[in-house]
């Protein structure tokens, strides 16, 4: 059986190469699109603690209960081996200081855990780029049990 050749007419054609081009016109916005879009500034700074349970890289760092960056990594300090050392990438704009105190919370029983930084007090020095946020090492619950060793231990 011969096979029969199918000859396109000029407007098949011309609406087939407009879709093709339509398809490439859409492609390339997409990636222009995605290259215009700005990276974020942070400023980076550092917290070590001596646990960091369920806190995970790219946990909200919040700063007097405000949203101001995310936890960039969380590894074993190379200086400290009691230490994690957590890497914080945070709103330029946001004033950290040298009273501030870092704490790691969870707002419900079933939230992520995010790092919490205190505001501080008015008149102390910033934490410059690449400082370390001091910390308060506790909690690590969502219900926080106070120390009751004098109750406990009878003395």
């Amino acid at each position: 059986m011969a096979s029969k050749k199918y000859n396109f007419t000029r407007t098949e054609f011309t609406a087939g190469l407009m879709v093709i081009v339509s398809v490439a016109v859409l492609a390339g916005f997409v990636v222009v699109i995605e290259n215009l879009r700005a990276e974020p500034e942070y400023k980076t700074l550092y917290a070590r603690f001596t646990s960091t349970v369920g806190l995970n890289a790219n946990a909200m760092i919040r700063f007097g209960g405000l949203e101001v960056g995310k936890v960039a990594s969380v590894v074993d300090d190379p200086e400290d081996q009691s230490q994690i050392l957590l890497e914080l990438k945070v709103d330029p704009k946001t004033p950290v200081n040298e009273s501030s105190r870092a704490t790691i919370e969870q707002t419900t029983l079933t939230a992520e855990k995010h790092l919490e930084i205190s505001t501080g007090t008015k008149d102390a020095a910033l934490v410059p780029v690449g400082g370390n946020v001091q910390v308060i090492n506790s909690g690590y619950g969502f219900i926080d049990i106070p120390n009751v060793d004098g109750l406990v231990g009878g003395s």
